[in-house]
């Protein structure tokens, strides 16, 4: 998904937290999100990770939904205000998959770091949660002081005329050390 495609898509905090009533299956949970607008609006979800003050994103009413990854899939989905377990619904809270994002697992709510403003357009790829936007140029600056000089593990292997030569170097010294004894 491209970022133009993320239209009605929001970042959000979640402000308020009611578990449901549910019968059978998962628990539902309606929440109360913020997404930097007059009002804040109503989403119901059964992802298991939404805590208050969670900042996630929300495809609000008007999204469209991809039901498959597959670019050929024409399916789709269109957010609207629905009722889910006796409360009205605004909106969706978006997993990776939704996003198209590498990593993180179906069903379960992405979260973003609090330095996306709310009623932003979510990130194109899964955001670091320390805010940090270079993950390899950071851990470089970590690690700069941390370098060790170490010893080799192995030493190198000499070659026949090395090891010739400090056989002969041992035994000069050897002839030379007797013979500083016997003087």
């Amino acid at each position: 998904m491209s970022s133009s495609n993320y239209t009605n898509y929001k970042v959000g905090v979640v402000t308020s937290l009611t578990d449901l009533k549910s019968s059978g299956g998962k628990p539902l949970r309606s929440l109360l999100i913020d997404i930097g607008s007059e009002d804040p609006i109503t989403v119901v979800t059964n992802a298991p990770n939404v805590r208050l003050n969670t900042r996630l994103v929300v495809a609000t009413v008007g999204a469209v939904i991809p039901c498959n990854i597959d670019p050929e899939d024409d399916d789709a989905v269109v957010i609207s205000r629905t009722s889910v377990g006796g409360v009205m619904s605004e909106g969706m809270v978006c997993d990776s998959k939704m996003l198209n994002w590498v990593g993180g697992g179906e069903g379960v709510a992405v979260q973003v770091p609090s330095t996306f403003e709310l009623g932003s357009e979510p990130p194109t790829s899964k955001p670091r949660m320390d805010g940090g936007n270079n993950p390899s140029s950071r851990l470089e600056e970590e690690m700069e002081g941390l370098k060790v000089e170490a010893e080799p593990l192995f030493e190198k292997k000499m070659t026949k005329e090395e090891k010739k030569a400090q056989a002969k170097a041992k035994r000069e010294a050897k002839k030379a050390a007797k013979a500083a004894k016997e003087e």
